[in-house]
């Protein structure tokens, strides 16, 4: 069984930043368009016998990667003299994960700004409603070269829109 019993983890919900109430919002599957399908490794255990925590960015990464990839980024190989920084990352977790398991981690863009997106995503167990880990992170579009942050291209704002549809009023125009 892929999952720690839901006792197991009674008065957890208290450990909550109550001064974050966006931890609080629990990301559901039809929030996302963007899909990515990780199997879970029995090296991603701990001595707990539950997927580490370090491992569920590491989720996270595969499926931003892979968002990246789909918008048209990162298509030739060899490190482009611009792109994409992660300048923070934050990750909830709901329910304690174990091999044997298959994962399926979705991605949006939720604020686009002139330097930077965010990116929300959310895990979910194979074939259930069960929202295993949910955070957000924020992208950062930069010179490597130069060394410091750039507006994000164009035919990036385009191919998220074209994903994405339209985002909030205000973030496509709100300053990094």
């Amino acid at each position: 069984m892929p999952l720690i019993p839901d006792d197991s983890l009674r008065g957890w919900s208290a450990f909550l930043d109550k001064s974050r109430p966006d931890l609080h919002n629990a990301s559901m599957r039809g929030d996302f368009r963007h899909w990515r399908q990780v199997p879970v490794r029995w090296a991603d255990q701990d001595t707990f016998g539950h997927v580490n925590n370090a491992v569920y960015f590491t989720f996270f990464e595969t499926a931003r990667i892979a968002y990246l990839e789909d918008l048209g980024f990162w298509s030739n190989p060899g490190r482009p003299p611009r792109g994409p920084v992660l300048a923070r990352i934050a990750c909830n977790f709901r329910h304690q994960l174990q091999y044997p398991a298959t994962v399926h981690v979705g991605t949006r863009v939720v604020d686009l700004r002139n330097r930077s997106f965010t990116l929300e995503q959310a895990i979910f167990l194979d074939g259930s409603e069960t929202l295993v880990a949910d955070g957000d992170s924020v992208i950062v579009w930069f010179d490597y070269e130069e060394g410091r942050s750039i507006p994000l291209p164009a035919p990036l704002r385009e191919s998220v829109a074209r994903v994405e549809g339209e985002l909030p009023a205000g973030g496509a125009s709100r300053p990094t």
